[in-house]
């Protein structure tokens, strides 16, 4: 069993002893399901200090040689929490004896791991993301933030990126370069889910010096929710691919440029329509919006504000 399972299993105010080897370790779940806690007793040190990291800090204490490292985070910061435990212990598991340093160095060889895995997001992914949370922030501002929350369906990889009703999906697309006109469909259902109002919105960004990165977008987003929802916003940007806790090195400036809307659910509207021979497990393929109808700029907002 994982020490992630473990957390997970433990009721809240109770503890739990864990063998490991020689050393005397422990972990611990308080009030909420949210405050965590590993302590490994019998750590010689030097000093007693409190040292703050993003999602965690450490306790040192010289006085009952223990250190104690704990988390009072979201879904995502107890995860990685966990699974950061996990890398200290299979580091430790060989010593006879433990020194602070032993847990420092399997810290930094934490995070530095990190840092050589997740460095670098992929600039589609930054794109697409922005342009699905510019339509989220503006959701919330015409319906209300739970059902915004509820009908942002793109992460979990659904037919279309917005599911308002059985019968009204919006897709989402941004590009980058506000003089091409070509999308990218992953999917047949993408345009062709049988939605009676199926829309899609065209986001046209821009990088530019003086834009916006995803952090800060995130982050606007993420403080004007209701408490409730912060793990949930945090759960779905994770399943797309961004973890806000993670400090990407190649963050682009993404300025909104313009959008435009457009009513997939007309017959002349370029896609390809199913039903497809079952053998055809997959379609992806490109369409030019050149000389194809833009929806009135607000025939979108009166249609959400009808639901």
């Amino acid at each position: 069993m994982t020490i992630h399972e473990q957390f997970e299993q433990l009721d809240i105010h109770k503890s739990l002893k864990i063998a490991y080897m020689a050393h005397d370790v422990a972990i611990y779940k308080y009030d909420t399901h949210r405050q965590l806690g590993i302590k490994f007793s019998g750590v010689t040190s030097k000093s007693s200090i409190t040292k703050r990291f993003r999602g965690f800090i450490i306790i040192i204490s010289e006085l009952d040689n223990s250190v104690f490292i704990q988390t009072e985070g979201n879904i995502a910061e107890r995860q990685i929490y966990s699974f950061m435990c996990q890398f200290i212990l299979e580091a430790i598991e060989s010593l006879d004896h433990l020194d602070i340093s032993n847990i420092e160095n399997a810290i930094e060889s934490w995070i530095n791991f990190g840092k050589k895995s997740n460095n670098n997001l992929p600039e589609s992914l930054q794109i697409g993301l922005f342009g699905e949370l510019l339509f989220l922030r503006s959701l919330m501002g015409l319906r209300n933030q739970e059902m915004a929350m509820i009908a942002w369906q793109g992460p979990e990889r659904k037919k279309v990126d917005f599911i308002l009703n059985d019968n009204f999906g919006i897709e989402i697309k941004s590009v980058s370069d506000p003089l091409n006109s070509n999308i990218t469909i992953s999917s047949v259902q993408q345009l062709s889910a049988g939605y009676d109002k199926h829309y899609l919105r065209v986001y046209k960004l821009v990088i530019a010096p003086n834009g916006e990165k995803i952090t800060e977008l995130f982050n606007k987003i993420y403080d004007s929710l209701s408490s409730n929802l912060k793990d949930d916003f945090i759960e779905k940007c994770c399943n797309y691919g961004f973890n806000y806790m993670i400090e990407y090195e190649n963050l682009k400036p993404i300025s909104f440029a313009s959008n435009s809307d457009y009513s997939v659910s007309l017959e002349t509207f370029p896609k390809i329509s199913g039903p497809l021979d079952p053998r055809v497990i997959e379609v992806k393929y490109k369409i030019s919006l050149d000389g194809v109808p833009e929806l009135q700029q607000y025939h979108l907002v009166e249609e959400l504000n009808k639901l």
